[in-house]
């Protein structure tokens, strides 16, 4: 039952301990499209705002729960996190849904928008904000935020403070990191650390597929191979972050390195993965069954996979120490994202074809990929595997360190 009027509903934040005034608004009915009188508070969790909302518009709990099931847990999170700034922000000024008037409403969300961008959060930020706030405040006071007056400010803000176009180009030299790879400690890799192994694997996984982080951490150990490349599968239950009813990606992909006796295949990802496979397979199956699990990624001190922040941090710790034998600083931003942005780059720049490349890397149109992940870099020296196929360097081009 909903809180009565005047009631507290008390947190461990007190700037969430939000006075809980009850409404009277204004809700479209899901059948007939008219409008009905309803009594609806916000509530600390934005899920529970919506489904509170919609209890009280004759939804059924288990279409609630499916309708719940529109956002992926990490968007959820986000979006909570805005509707907490959202009731603080509305606390700190004295107001409660009671103010939130058809009148009035998209007027307060404006100014909230307009308080987060004077802290110098970037245009796109707010356009989440704007796209966290809505469907609470929609079912809760049946006004529908994105109005005219809000695309009107949303497009005055983007003139103000333009979105930046894209991220630039990492800092670190790509072709540094290559050349690192391909000695001590990482060479010979069947005998190279559990650490050394696991970051050369997940290092030329994230530039062969272009694939995110996340798709990589939930890689399972099972894989299809072909003439030129295996085909590698996701564990169940887990979905990229842009898969929709209209466009799902297909399966990450690592092609061969093939080239002639003269060339190295120490930076083969195919090679790395099966290396890694085996090593991994000897922790893995010495574990109970009850404690085995369908990730790729194991240790050999944990039952558990290892972490997506784990792997992370593997990565950030590859390229400090790929700098710090060069003699550079590592206080620049590191971070495996980037290796998209290598990844789409150099496939591009060595003329790759892009609709290979944007199938590979799971991307849903090229405009995509030209827009946001294609930029200046310089050149590779040494054999590798890229999302457009295998990039083999002329001779001349070569590394000291990749002929025999």
């Amino acid at each position: 039952m909903l809180n009565p009027p005047g009631s507290l509903l008390f947190s461990s934040d007190l700037r969430t301990q939000f006075l809980f005034r009850t409404s009277t608004c204004c809700l479209r009915s899901p059948t007939t499209g008219r409008f009905s009188t309803a009594i609806q508070p916000f509530f600390p969790s934005r899920v529970e705002t919506v489904r509170r909302s919609l209890l009280g518009s004759c939804f059924s709990d288990q279409t609630i729960s499916i309708l719940c099931l529109a956002h992926k847990p990490s968007t959820t999170s986000q979006y909570q996190s805005v509707w907490s700034l959202f009731l603080n922000f509305l606390a700190d000024r004295g107001l409660t849904s009671l103010d939130m008037t058809e009148v009035s409403c998209v007027g307060i969300v404006c100014d909230f928008l307009a308080y987060h961008s004077s802290l110098g959060k970037q245009y796109r930020t707010i356009a989440s904000y704007r796209s966290a706030l809505r469907h609470p405040i929609l079912f809760t006071c049946g006004v529908d935020i994105r109005s005219e007056a809000s695309d009107l400010f949303m497009r005055g803000l983007f003139n103000f403070h333009p979105p930046v176009r894209s991220r630039p180009m990492p800092l670190w030299s790509l072709a540094s990191l290559l050349d690192f790879l391909c000695g001590p400690p990482f060479e010979p890799l069947e005998s190279a650390s559990f650490r050394a192994l696991v970051r050369k694997t997940l290092c030329l996984l994230l530039l062969a597929t272009g694939r995110r982080i996340g798709e990589i951490a939930h890689l399972s150990r099972l894989y299809k191979p072909s003439a030129s490349s295996i085909s590698l599968h996701l564990v169940p239950g887990f979905t990229p972050k842009h898969h929709t009813q209209t466009f799902q990606s297909s399966k990450p992909s690592i092609a061969y390195l093939d080239s002639d006796k003269s060339l190295s295949h120490l930076l083969c990802p195919v090679r790395a993965y099966f290396i890694y496979q085996r090593k991994s397979s000897l922790w893995a199956n010495s574990l109970a069954p009850a404690l085995r699990h369908h990730f790729l990624w194991s240790s050999p001190n944990s039952p558990l996979p290892v972490s997506k922040g784990s792997l992370t941090s593997h990565f950030i710790a590859l390229v400090h120490d790929c700098r710090r034998r060069e003699g550079h600083p590592t206080d620049i931003p590191v971070g495996p994202h980037q290796m998209r942005r290598f990844a789409a780059s150099y496939s591009t720049h060595v003329g790759h074809g892009e609709d290979k490349i944007k199938r590979v890397m799971g991307f849903s149109s090229v405009r995509i990929l030209r827009k946001h992940y294609v930029g200046d870099v310089g050149p590779l020296r040494v054999p590798c595997v890229l999302p457009g196929g295998a990039f083999l360097p002329k001779s001349h081009e070569l590394s000291s360190s990749d002929t025999d």
